[in-house]
């Protein structure tokens, strides 16, 4: 299952969300911006469902800023947690599967950065 959690790829959040009592609660539209959806807000009916994470769930969504590896994301889970992160990398990644799956999440490439050399890209 630890192939879900290939160390070049990034996660970037792409839905609202909020923190109560120290977990993160995901703010998930019900609607569309089309008729229906617009009805809707006119009948003053909320437009996001909460969808509230557990402690594992929110210390992993926290990480999920572009920036860090699936892989630095699932280690960082099993040194905070210990057993309680009991198999992290296979939790990390169908957490993370589901995420993306419903479009909450984008998965990208790390791609690294250039810092100088020449043509060839030695450093000089």
């Amino acid at each position: 299952m630890t192939e879900l959690l290939p160390g070049d790829v990034i996660a970037k959040r792409k839905i609202a969300w909020l923190e109560e009592d120290g977990k993160v609660v995901l703010l998930v539209p019900k609607f569309s911006d089309g008729f229906f959806g617009r009805l809707m807000k006119r009948l003053a009916i909320s437009s996001e469902a909460k969808v509230k994470l557990d402690e594992l769930g929110s210390y992993v969504w926290h990480r999920l800023d572009g920036k860090n590896t699936l892989m630095g994301i699932a280690a960082a889970l099993e040194e905070e947690f210990g057993d309680k992160a009991d198999s992290a990398k296979d939790r990390v990644g169908l957490f993370l599967t589901k995420l993306y799956r419903e479009g909450w999440i984008s998965l990208l490439k790390k791609v690294p950065v250039y810092e100088g050399g020449d043509s060839e890209g030695k450093a000089g």
